[in-house]
């Protein structure tokens, strides 16, 4: 299965576009500040550099995204 981004939205955004890759149900809802919470800490893990959750992905460098 290939999986893609969307270059212009935030980390935190590409993170929860589809919920069910995460492991959620599709109309689960979590408040925005859990979202950037997870996503920071996601972001550590997979060592993003820099890990700056409101960036667009496409500000990232090639690697990183």
């Amino acid at each position: 299965m290939a999986e893609s981004i969307a270059p212009s939205l935030t980390i935190p955004e590409n993170a929860y576009i589809k919920p069910e890759a995460s492991g959620r149900a599709l109309f689960s809802f979590k408040s925005a500040r859990a979202e950037a919470r997870e996503a920071s800490l996601l972001g550590e893990e997979l060592g993003l550099s820099p890990n700056d959750i409101s960036l667009a992905i496409e500000a990232l460098s090639g690697g990183n995204q």
